[in-house]
């Protein structure tokens, strides 16, 4: 009989079971599949088990096989959220283990216990914002860290605290716009760093921490400035100290005359230049369910920091209110309120000084629907 046949038969089965005795259906199938996970017998006592996709709420223990035999687990697809501590005691030898896609917005860090030969993990695909501090401590024969495809956009500096051994490091396709210039000084062995697809502007990583060969940037609006210049070095050098992957996708976004350019096509030295504003937002009328863009023209390399204050508080962002885009400092006001009346200032800083403040007066007019003149904007510009 097939396996797929075996299955089928043992899910009816147990799902008549589980109703006679009155045990939740889904809870009762999800039971069912995991203890018929397909698995994969490489030697006598090497064995790796696939319960991918399987409704699982919880990483199961009670397979067919001994835990100790098993090598690699996939837990992918799944609706797991957490680990409880002590889970992976059942599974002395593990070495491989993917928690992708599964429901996790955080790494349980005391979940992670018990994994003493753990080489392989992967939380991609989670709903990760962040990693907490010394969440791997209990990793240190960890080579590899996967993570990717998640809304992750920040990293502390002891976020990799605990991965001595580590040496592929993946975190395509997130949400990080910067990295802590000090992120690399617990992982002295790691050879690969991928960061393809986020929102680096810059890659202002303390050198003379980094035992990288291989590195991937690309698809990031890197700002090429002189920040650059190491990556720049250690690229062109003879023999080259680090290997740029990707390289024809790796371009620069900024500044304007080298927007386009290949960071390995750069010569000579990639210039920082002072942060100005050099125009803010002007007072401005509008009637409600317009959309429009308060102005603020910023320049530097690396572009300076830019945020909005309304009344003298910190702006929230939205999808109806935003910055235009990350060189663009602009104000973008889609379908205006009442509610968007107010003070407006933008305010640009580099890494450590504030470099100018304009305010601005935003009277949204709402229209009771009899004639009125339409409004225009001075500086600000009609969408």
């Amino acid at each position: 009989i097939s396996q797929r046949a075996h299955t089928s038969k043992h899910m009816l089965f147990m799902a008549g079971y589980c109703t006679a005795v009155g045990i939740s259906l889904l809870l009762c199938v999800a039971r069912s599949l995991a203890l018929d996970c397909p698995y994969t017998v490489q030697s006598a006592n090497i064995i790796s088990i696939d319960c991918s996709n399987r409704l699982l709420t919880t990483i199961p223990t009670n397979f067919t096989v001994p835990p100790n035999t098993i090598v690699s687990l996939s837990m992918r697809g799944n609706r797991i959220s957490t680990i409880p501590p002590g889970t992976f005691g059942y599974f002395p030898n593990l070495t491989a283990l993917d928690l992708s896609y599964n429901n996790f917005t955080q790494i349980p860090g005391a979940g992670l216990d018990m994994l003493p030969r753990l080489r392989s993990i992967n939380w991609s695909g989670n709903a990760l914002t962040s990693v907490a501090d010394g969440v791997f401590k209990n990793l240190s024969s960890l080579s590899e860290l996967i993570i990717q495809n998640t809304p992750l956009a920040t990293l502390s500096a002891e976020a990799l605290q605990g991965l001595t051994s580590l040496q592929i490091l993946t975190l395509d396709y997130n949400q990080l716009s910067t990295l802590p210039i000090n992120l690399l000084q617990n992982v002295p062995t790691l050879l690969t760093l991928t960061l393809r697809g986020n929102q680096l502007t810059t890659f202002a990583i303390n050198e003379t921490m980094m035992s990288i060969l291989f590195i991937d940037l690309s698809n990031n609006p890197l700002s090429c400035d002189c920040y650059f210049q190491w990556l720049v070095d250690a690229t062109i050098a003879s023999p080259p100290e680090l290997t740029l992957l990707k390289s024809a996708e790796t371009v620069c976004a900024w500044p304007p005359e080298l927007k386009g350019s290949t960071v390995s096509s750069l010569t000579g030295t990639p210039a920082c230049i002072q942060p100005a504003l050099l125009s803010g937002p002007q007072n401005t009328s509008i009637l409600t369910d317009r959309s429009f863009v308060l102005g603020c023209s910023v320049i530097g390399a690396p572009f300076p920091s830019v945020f909005w204050l309304k009344n003298g508080a910190l702006l929230n962002y939205s999808t109806r209110v935003y910055v235009l885009s990350t060189f663009n400092a602009s104000l973008v006001f889609s379908n205006t309120t009442i509610d968007d009346n107010g003070n407006y200032q933008c305010v640009a800083q580099n890494y450590s000084s504030e470099v100018a403040t304009l305010k601005v007066t935003s009277e949204c007019a709402q229209s009771d629907g009899k004639h009125l003149s339409p409004a225009f904007l001075r500086r600000g510009q009609l969408l």
